[in-house]
């Protein structure tokens, strides 16, 4: 016989809480992801949050915006999620002046490293270029220069002439770069991805996914595409992959999942596609990303459909305001402060370093379709297009 919903997740509260007991968890530590606990006890998403209520109600751990469950050293006040983000904000405050401290001591160069040549052709996505442009003005702050390369001469080069303080490597390793840098002792984290046995900072995609599903859902949306998304990026496939599991658990179906690159040519031509081939026409397109946002927003200018008032459009990345694209976008400032802040710790640590700062994504904009938010909401059926 089945055990009740119920005592699974009791159960699942227990066994976190004696993990926390015995010091597993530490004090200040994030507990894995919604995601990772639902694999690893095997149930659905919402039982394990609800043993993660549990453990708030009991005070052993607090909800922090954007970064997750995390170990408290005791009962939190009443607004536990603005006072964590206050502790954890003053913490963050002594240990980057702790920091700052040191690279004034230490200065030199921050290498942005793009592995190859495909990974520096989207040097211009909105949601890379703005972290750069953030993580100069942190450099700048501290007396460091930064400079983007590609191949592994150009870091050569550049290590002949003047001390490099650190690299960045975006979205993936390169092996020979790597090798380069560890044998001049140069400490390096991975960002936009993630990797066993290095220090990374990436941005969470299944929350954002699952959170741009829910909205529209809320909004009134039953028939919702997905463009984009070139499989050989593991935070691409995760976007997809999330958007199918946040369809399920609303109980819709995901016929309007079309993948295939994530650049905007690609977005143009996957929801075109979809046009073509859809009698049933879906009210909202959720993109991989900004650049494939902005072809599925062509794309449904050019068929006549119009945007908001007939479709709506989310993008995953930092689209700018002035579109109109309703953007899922992480937040850039905070995004270049934690890898930054990774990079100094590498620095401390040395290599060999397992960690994967989770940034959290938010929602921003108008997610509304006009045609959708203007119906009568008294039957499901005014919303099947």
């Amino acid at each position: 016989m089945p055990r009740r919903e119920k005592s699974v997740y009791s159960d699942i509260a227990k066994e976190l809480e004696n993990r926390i007991n015995a010091k597993e968890y530490k004090q200040g530590q994030c507990l894995p992801s919604e995601r990772e606990l639902k694999e690893r006890f095997g149930v659905e998403r919402t039982t394990v949050r609800r043993a993660l209520t549990i453990l708030c109600e009991k005070g052993l751990i607090y909800k922090h915006a954007g970064i997750g469950s995390v170990v408290s050293s005791g009962k939190p006040p009443k607004n536990a999620e603005n006072a964590a983000a206050s502790s954890d904000n003053a913490d963050n405050a002594k240990s980057a002046a702790k920091k700052s401290s040191a690279v004034q001591k230490d200065r030199g160069t921050l290498i942005w490293i793009f592995p190859d040549a495909q990974a520096y052709s989207r040097r211009s996505d909105e949601l890379i270029s703005k972290t750069y442009e953030d993580l100069s003005r942190i450099c700048a702050e501290r007396g460091l220069d930064i400079t983007q390369v590609c191949e592994t001469s150009e870091i050569e080069k550049i290590s002949a002439k003047e001390k490099i303080f650190g690299a960045v490597f975006c979205e993936k390793v390169g092996q020979a770069a790597s090798e380069f840098l560890e044998s001049k002792n140069i400490p390096y984290i991975l960002a936009f991805g993630s990797a066993g046995g290095l220090r990374c900072v990436d941005a969470d995609n299944s929350s954002a996914l699952e959170l741009a599903v829910s909205r529209l859902y809320t909004d009134g949306h039953r028939k919702i595409a997905f463009v984009g998304s070139d499989e050989i990026y593991p935070a691409q496939r995760e976007r997809r992959i999330a958007f199918e599991e946040a369809l399920t658990s609303f109980g819709l179906s995901s016929e309007f999942v079309n993948t295939g690159g994530g650049d905007e040519e690609s977005g143009y031509k996957r929801t075109m596609e979809l046009l073509r081939r859809s009698r049933d026409r879906f009210t909202a397109v959720c993109a991989v990303n900004d650049a494939a946002a902005k072809g599925a927003l062509r794309a449904l200018t050019d068929y006549g459909i119009k945007v908001p008032s007939e479709c709506s459009v989310i993008g995953f990345g930092a689209v700018s305001e002035n579109t109109e694209i309703s953007s899922t976008f992480c937040d850039c400032k905070t995004f270049a402060r934690e890898i930054f802040h990774a990079l100094c710790s590498a620095k401390e640590g040395g290599f060999g370093i397992t960690c994967r700062t989770v940034i959290g994504v938010k929602l921003c904009g108008n997610t509304v379709s006009e045609a959708v938010s203007s119906r009568s909401r008294g039957s499901i059926s005014d919303f099947l297009l």
